[in-house]
C-alpha cells in the first residue's frame, strides 16, 4: 500500500509538472508550460505588495529574451510566478528550502544569516557589484549599512527588496475640510506664536512641521509631541473627530511598531545602529523616577558584553510616554483598538468609511502598505458611493514622527525598516539555469524596473533611485510615503555582529517593548501603569544578569 502511494503521488506530481503550473493566487495567471521554452520559477510572497509587479517584469523580460537560447533545443524563457503568503515567508519559507523546486525568490522576515549557513542561498556577489543594464551597479543603490552588513565572507548573498515602515497615516482630506493644519505662526513651536493655535487648510499659509523649513511636504503637521496632543484635543473636543484608530486582533504587534518608529526617530541612525551592531558610544542612556527623566552625565561605549545598557535609551521612554498620553485621554482613541475580533483589514475598512458615515477618524496607525491591502473596500465604495470614493482619488498622508520637543526640529527624520525583505537565487539551482536566475535578477534591479515596482506597487523599493519629475504615482498616498522615505534616513535590522548574527530573533526591536510577564506596553499602560514605571520594569527584565545568561558565549 505505502509502495503504491508513493507511485500515486509521484504520478501526480510528474503530471503537474508538464501540464498547468499554479501562476499564483490573488487572480494572478495560470499557465500552460511551454516545452519549448526553459522556465524559471520564481517565488513571491503575495502580502501588502502584492504579485502584479511581477508580472510586469516578467512580460518585459520574456518579450526581451524571447529569441534567446538558455538551453540546448529550446528558445526564450517562461518566468512561472508561484505566488501566495502562508508558506512563502519567515520560519515558513525557511523549512522549506531543502525541497523546494523554485528557483529565484522574493520575500520578506528572511535571516539571511541563516539561509547562508544551511546552504540555501546562492553567491550573488557578480549580481550585485557587476555593472547592470543601465549602467550601474545594484551595490551603488544600496546605503553603506547594506553593504557593510549584508556580506558574509567578502560575497553578497541576497539583495534588498522592499522597504517597509510603520508609522502615523492620517486623512488629507479630513485635515483639508476641517482645517486640521496647524498654521503659519499659528503653531506653538514657531518663533512668532501669539499663545493661541490656530488652523488651517491644505491652501492656507501652513506652519513648517517637524523638518522646520517651509513649502515642504510636511508643512502644517504637528512638530512636537505637544502640538500633537494639542491637535488631537482639538480634533476631539471642537471638531467632534476621534483622533487615532488601530485594529484589536494585532494590537500589540502594530503598537509596538509605532513605539519602535518613534523611538527610532529620537535616536536616529547612529544611535539606532547600536542595538544590531553593539560596537559605539550610547549617548541618550537615562535614568527615569516618578519625578521625571535623567540623561547620564557621561556616554557609554557599547560593545557586547554591555548591550543591556541600550533599554535605558531615551528613545523608548519617549515612545511610551508618548502612548501613555494617547490612552490616558479616552476619546483620542478608538475603542476597537480593543476588540479582537477587529483586524487589520476590518480597521482599514472602518477607518475609510469613517468620514463618509459622520464619525471620522483623522489617523490610522499602520504600514505603508496598507492601501494595497485596503483594494477591496476602496474598489467597492467606490462603487456605491462614487468615483471620489476611488483609491486614486482619495488623498491620505503619513506623518514624519512629531519630535520630542522643540530644540529637535529640523533633525532629519529616521525611519525604522521592520520587513528584512530580500530577493535571492536558491543555491542548489539546476546548473543550467544560474546564468539564466542571475540575469533575471539583475534585470529585476535596473532602473527602469526599480520605477516600474514603484509605480506599480505605490511604495519603494529598499534602495536608492529617482522616480524622475514624470513619475506616476498610484495615490496621492503613494507620492506622500516616497517624500518621507526620500528625505529621511534608514535603519535596517542587520548587522555582522556575532551577538546579533547569532540572535536575530532576539534583536527584534519592536518586540523588546515586550516584558517578562509578556505583557505589552499597550496592555500595560492601558491598566494605568505609568510609562514611568513600564520602562523601568523593562530595564529590570533585560538586565545584566539576563544578558550574560543569554548571550554570554559571544563575549
Amino acid at each position: 500500500m505505502k509502495k503504491l502511494l508513493v507511485l500515486c503521488l509521484a504520478f501526480v506530481l510528474m503530471f503537474a509538472s508538464v501540464g498547468c503550473s499554479s501562476g499564483s493566487d490573488n487572480g494572478g495567471r495560470q499557465e500552460t508550460i511551454d516545452p519549448n521554452k526553459t522556465q524559471l520559477n520564481v517565488s513571491n510572497y503575495n502580502g501588502g505588495y502584492g504579485t502584479e509587479w511581477l508580472y510586469a517584469v516578467k512580460d518585459r523580460f520574456e518579450k526581451e529574451y524571447a529569441n534567446t537560447s538558455f538551453e540546448e533545443d529550446k528558445t526564450g524563457v517562461q518566468i512561472v510566478v508561484h505566488s501566495d503568503k502562508d508558506g512563502y515567508l519567515g520560519r515558513d519559507l525557511y523549512q522549506k528550502m531543502g525541497i523546494t523546486t523554485d528557483d529565484v525568490f522574493f520575500s520578506e522576515s528572511i535571516t539571511f544569516n541563516d539561509y547562508v549557513s544551511s546552504g540555501y542561498m546562492l553567491d550573488i556577489n557578480d549580481v550585485i557589484t557587476e555593472v547592470n543594464f543601465d549602467g550601474k551597479t545594484i551595490e551603488s543603490k544600496m546605503s553603506e549599512e547594506q553593504k557593510n552588513a549584508l556580506k558574509i565572507n567578502g560575497s553578497y548573498y541576497c539583495v534588498p527588496h522592499y522597504a517597509a515602515f510603520t508609522g502615523i497615516n492620517y486623512d488629507i482630506d479630513l485635515f483639508n475640510s476641517k482645517k486640521l493644519y496647524y498654521a503659519k505662526d499659528g503653531a506653538p513651536s514657531e518663533a512668532n506664536y501669539i499663545g493661541t493655535a490656530k488652523y488651517t487648510n491644505l491652501a492656507g499659509e501652513k506652519s513648517a512641521g517637524p523638518d522646520g523649513q517651509y513649502e515642504t511636504y510636511d508643512d502644517g503637521l504637528p512638530a512636537t509631541y505637544d502640538e500633537f496632543f494639542a491637535l488631537c484635543g482639538y480634533m476631539k473636543n471642537t471638531k467632534g473627530i476621534t483622533p487615532f484608530y488601530w485594529n484589536g486582533e494585532y494590537r500589540t504587534t502594530y503598537t509596538n511598531w509605532i513605539l519602535a518608529a518613534l523611538a527610532t526617530d529620537y535616536e536616529g541612525k547612529e544611535q539606532m545602529r547600536l542595538n544590531y551592531d553593539f560596537t559605539g558610544t550610547a549617548k541618550n542612556l537615562v535614568t527615569v523616577s516618578d519625578s521625571g527623566i535623567t540623561f547620564d552625565a557621561d556616554d557609554t561605549e557599547i560593545v557586547n558584553s554591555n548591550g543591556y545598557e541600550l533599554y535605558r535609551s531615551a528613545g523608548r521612554y519617549y515612545a511610551l510616554k508618548f502612548f501613555e498620553n494617547i490612552l490616558k485621554n479616552d476619546g483620542y482613541y478608538h475603542t476597537d483598538g480593543f476588540d479582537g475580533d477587529v483586524t487589520n483589514v476590518t480597521a482599514q475598512r472602518n477607518y475609510l468609511r469613517s468620514s463618509q458615515k459622520g464619525e471620522p477618524i483623522a489617523m490610522l496607525l499602520e504600514g505603508i502598505w496598507w492601501e494595497n491591502e485596503a483594494t477591496d473596500t476602496f474598489t467597492s465604495m467606490a462603487k456605491r458611493y462614487g468615483d471620489e470614493y476611488a483609491m486614486a482619488n482619495r488623498r491620505f498622508g503619513i506623518m514624519p514622527m512629531p519630535k520630542v520637543s522643540n530644540d529637535k526640529i529640523g533633525e532629519k527624520t529616521t525611519l525604522l525598516d521592520n520587513n528584512a525583505s530580500y530577493a535571492f537565487i536558491r543555491k542548489n539551482i539546476d546548473p543550467k539555469k544560474v546564468e539564466l536566475a542571475k540575469l533575471f535578477l539583475k534585470y529585476c534591479y535596473t532602473d527602469e524596473s526599480l520605477k516600474e515596482f514603484t509605480t506599480i506597487v505605490g511604495l519603494p523599493k529598499a534602495l536608492s533611485y529617482d522616480m524622475g519629475t514624470d513619475a506616476k504615482w498610484k495615490s496621492a498616498y503613494s507620492k506622500n510615503v516616497w517624500d518621507l522615505y526620500a528625505n529621511s534616513d534608514r535603519v535596517y535590522p542587520i548587522s555582522q555582529n556575532k551577538l546579533y548574527l547569532n540572535n536575530q530573533s532576539a534583536f527584534v526591536y519592536f518586540d523588546t517593548f515586550i516584558t517578562a510577564r509578556q505583557k505589552s506596553a499597550l496592555e500595560a499602560l492601558y491598566s494605568g501603569v505609568s510609562a514611568e514605571s513600564y520602562f523601568s520594569e523593562l530595564i529590570s527584565f533585560r538586565n545584566k544578569t539576563y544578558w550574560e545568561n543569554t548571550f554570554k558565549r559571544f563575549f
